[in-house]
């Protein structure tokens, strides 16, 4: 074989085992991925997860969506809501002072002509028939949950110069309690059927001209109702009205509410967070301790031997404890601080959408792992590159965690939906398939991102080498040849003077820690650099008493 074939074999026998090499980090860190995400799914932690739809206070728009914080809650509103009748609506109308007042008001306004009908946009007549209408009907208010929630008198809410206009009664009877944007959008309609009743009317034999007469007039009213002051009108009573009911989060008891709650959440997470570290850190300490005694399984002559073994084990990799007892404190405080801030912007969220059980819980990890980034990027102990690639780490994980247990979830669906007999395992199969999904797309997205220079240069390589491809003549191939020639040469000669420097090093250090003319102390201390020199792992190197009683002793 050429000089030059043996030098393509081994690059190719180099560029496989880097290939290799990268492969199993990546299938290592997906495997990884996907077994914490399945510790995660199925531990104790599972215990806190307290998230309910639409969160755990209550909003105005949850109640109106019938979405309540608690079975009391939904029933305290059923029964202030409840029940309305002929004597409410009575004190509502002529029973109440603010109700008589506004119409003794807009009753002199239009005895002046300065009336505007609301329900038509143009000025009443000073002998017209008309009715003092509520925009929003007394039994819409009275019935309303969210007004109930936000403890607004009915009286005040339903008699005020916003929702009380004096109409025309023809117009006004035609509504009845029908919300008043929903008789403009079938006004139209409405019409078409006045108008063929009327002409009925007046072609009716057995009406008497009076009454034919009063019938028109009626008609004739009604239709000049108009849908756009109608909408206006509704539009705006409803907007004075949901801004007087909106003043209820401003309020003690909803400022009371959303912080009992978020600190709730925040002491759950806090106490999630800190138990999964300790768990963790049990495992650890455990399994070291017992990785050291299967190692050294036959060294020891009985079983009582090899327990007393395993408790000094753990002796031993407890004595880091404090370090160990500083990351359960600062995940403690991460978990609080990520779960009180999700829980308020989760209530702010439910002021205007109602959100679902699993979009709390997500929206409480994400939280937790932005106090994780955030603080890994003020952490003066790492340079800013690697803050930058761990936080977005971080960051990317979270993202790819909601998308992942959304795909699981709906997969479990799916899976149950073909195969009803799994029904009882649906929970299970969701969880299984997400923490697949999650661990899958974490892994591969950190390989990527802590490999990112290494894949922007292969991409780099292979994209001029697909150009170079494309215009590739005899010159050169010829070129490239005498370059590559050179660089072997050169590569030769480096390695040469590198093996020399290796070799020379070696040398000295072994004369060193083999001299025999040395005290043995001074010998044994200069077989440290010696061991250090020939890659031999710094946790296997002997460097004290202790160390060699050890090494004998497992």
């Amino acid at each position: 074989m050429k000089a030059e074939e043996k030098l393509l074999h081994l690059s190719a026998i180099e560029n496989t085992k880097r290939s290799n090499s990268e492969t199993g980090k990546l299938i290592s860190s997906i495997n990884e991925n996907i077994k914490d995400n399945l510790i995660y799914q199925f531990n104790i932690l599972s215990l806190f997860d307290n998230f309910k739809k639409g969160g755990g206070v209550d909003t105005i728009h949850n109640v109106r969506n019938d979405v309540y914080s608690s079975s009391k809650v939904k029933k305290e509103l059923y029964k202030k809501t409840s029940g309305y009748n002929k004597s409410i609506s009575q004190k509502l109308h002529g029973g109440s002072d603010k109700y008589i007042k506004i119409n003794k008001h807009q009753t002199m306004e239009q005895h002046h002509g300065k009336l505007i009908d609301p329900n038509t946009g143009k000025y009443l007549k000073r002998n017209q028939k008309t009715d003092l209408d509520h925009t929003i009907s007394t039994k819409e208010i009275y019935e309303d949950k969210g007004r109930a929630l936000s403890g607004q008198k009915i009286d005040d809410l339903a008699n005020n110069d916003d929702n009380l206009h004096k109409t025309d009664r023809s117009i006004n009877r035609s509504m009845g309690e029908q919300n008043k944007t929903d008789y403009a959008n079938s006004l139209d309609d409405k019409k078409k059927i006045w108008k063929q009743q009327n002409i009925k009317d007046q072609n009716n034999p057995n009406l008497s001209q009076q009454k034919k007469d009063s019938k028109n007039k009626n008609t004739k009213n009604r239709m000049s109702a108009d849908s756009n002051s109608i909408k206006k009108n509704d539009k705006q009573a409803r907007k004075m009205y949901n801004r007087k009911i909106n003043s209820y989060y401003l309020s003690s008891e909803f400022m009371s509410a959303t912080c009992i709650n978020s600190a709730k959440q925040g002491g759950r997470q806090a106490l999630s967070s800190a138990i999964g570290i300790i768990f963790y850190q049990i495992q650890d300490v455990i399994s070291n301790a017992l990785n050291m005694i299967i190692k050294t399984w036959h060294d020891y002559k009985s079983l009582k031997d090899r327990f007393n073994a395993f408790i000094n084990n753990i002796k031993d990799n407890l004595t880091n404890i404090s370090d160990r007892l500083l990351l359960v404190e600062n995940s403690f405080v991460q978990g609080f601080i990520g779960g009180f801030t999700s829980a308020i912007f989760n209530t702010l969220l439910d002021k205007f959408i109602t959100t679902t059980r699993r979009f709390g819980k997500i929206l409480n990890d994400s939280f937790t792992n932005l106090v994780s980034a955030f603080k890994i990027m003020f952490d003066s102990q790492y340079t800013l590159e690697i803050r930058m690639k761990k936080a977005g780490e971080i960051i990317i994980a979270a993202i790819l965690s909601s998308v992942g247990l959304s795909i699981g979830e709906n997969l479990g669906n799916v899976v149950v939906a073909n195969l009803p007999v799994l029904a009882f395992l649906k929970d299970d199969i969701s969880k299984i398939l997400g923490s697949i999904i999650v661990g899958t797309l974490t892994g591969l997205t950190i390989f990527v991102i802590d490999d990112f220079s290494n894949i922007i240069k292969k991409f780099k390589k292979s994209f001029k080498e697909m150009m170079a491809g494309n215009t590739i003549n005899k010159q050169t191939i010829k070129v490239n040849y005498e370059k590559a020639i050179n660089q072997i040469d050169s590569l030769y000669h480096q390695a040469l003077t590198t093996i020399f420097e290796q070799y020379e090093k070696t040398n000295r250090l072994q004369l060193l820690a083999y001299d025999m003319d040395l005290p043995d102390a001074d010998q044994f201390q200069n077989s440290i650099p010696l061991a250090r020199h020939l890659s031999v792992k710094e946790d296997s190197i002997l460097k004290n008493k202790k160390d060699i009683v050890n090494f004998f002793k497992n």
